[in-house]
């Protein structure tokens, strides 16, 4: 099955994303560049815990459908489809002044905007139709915009705390006292890969466990270094399941924060043998044919956030947008 992910936000969240962004740039006073009517555009805005869930039941689903399937005639099997194309988003769009709004509320500060002319190309407006998830997965995002917000926030204040820490512990007392901006110190601090402690918070153990899953199973993960991925590693790792990583760490974003994500694997599997981490490129043959011969796969579950198919896919926004 292919899933189409809709703006997907939250803790560990791309830096290139709106809702990071605007939390950034709220929070330090920059200026957000507005293209266009914020009321008039809208987004999918989808907290990643849910589409998580939805990735999670995805596979389980998918699997077992596979093995049904072979204990069925072949005159049934053909009739099967091959792949489906399903949508994990909350299912409502959300207009830009709403999420500059909710993010004003939670940094508790004002927005400073500048105006731009509507990009040529941009679409409007986006929302997931999640009927077929709903049918299949039994898939329902709980979080609302606000909460998802909310807690992204906190994350992020959390990790700007952080990295003043860092800079307190590593710079003199001399460059502490101004000689250089401590603005443009933050700035240009690497991030840690040192995971920060594992917090009740994320509300992680709240995450139903999908039926049928049942005992301990094998998942190869791939984009496991990046946002989406990480997450839904982190989640395969809590409910138990052993997870094979192969990811070959690109430098599409900043490598720093992919690492930083697969320490944090790292440490969620301490002490165990649940995770295997391949530095590589999943199309690699010979790297693949490696893991199923040294591992000694019988049954192997894969879940791919493939983002060049998700953005292909974007291209086609008038086949999915649902009218209110």
């Amino acid at each position: 099955m292919i899933l189409r992910l809709f703006t997907t936000y939250g803790p560990r969240g791309r830096r290139d994303m709106a809702p990071y962004q605007f939390i950034d740039k709220v929070t330090k006073g920059d200026y957000i560049l507005q293209f266009g009517n914020a009321t008039t555009s809208f987004r999918d805005y989808t907290y990643v815990k849910d589409t998580v869930e939805g990735i999670l039941a995805a596979v389980e689903s998918s699997i077992d459908k596979i093995k049904n399937n072979n204990n069925k005639n072949n005159n049934k099997l053909q009739q099967e489809p091959s792949f489906q194309v399903v949508n994990l988003g909350r299912g409502q769009g959300t207009s830009l002044s709403t999420l500059l709004q909710t993010v004003e509320r939670y940094c508790n500060r004002t927005a400073r905007i500048q105006l731009w002319p509507q990009q040529a190309g941009d679409v409007l407006q986006t929302r997931a139709n999640i009927t077929l998830a709903r049918q299949l997965y039994h898939y329902g995002p709980q979080t609302s915009l606000s909460e998802g917000i909310r807690q992204t926030v906190v994350w992020y204040n959390e990790q700007q705390q952080q990295q003043k820490n860092i800079i307190n512990q590593t710079t003199s007392p001399l460059l502490r006292r101004g000689r250089h901006s401590r603005r443009r110190l933050l700035e240009e601090q690497p991030i840690t890969t040192t995971p920060p402690p594992i917090k009740d918070d994320d509300n992680w153990e709240t995450i139903p466990i999908v039926p049928p899953h049942t005992g301990r199973k094998t998942v190869l993960l791939t984009g496991a270094a990046g946002f989406v991925g990480s997450h839904v590693g982190q989640a395969l790792l809590r409910r138990g399941d052993k997870v094979i990583v192969v990811d070959e760490v690109n430098d599409y974003y900043d490598v720093t924060i992919k690492e930083a994500n697969l320490a944090l694997l790292q440490q969620e599997a301490i002490d165990t043998d649940q995770l295997t981490i391949f530095r590589g490129d999943v199309a690699n043959e010979t790297l693949l044919r490696q893991i199923f011969e040294d591992l000694s796969l019988e049954v192997l579950r894969v879940a791919c956030p493939i983002y060049a198919v998700l953005d292909f896919l974007a291209c086609e926004e008038a086949t999915f947008w649902e009218e209110e």
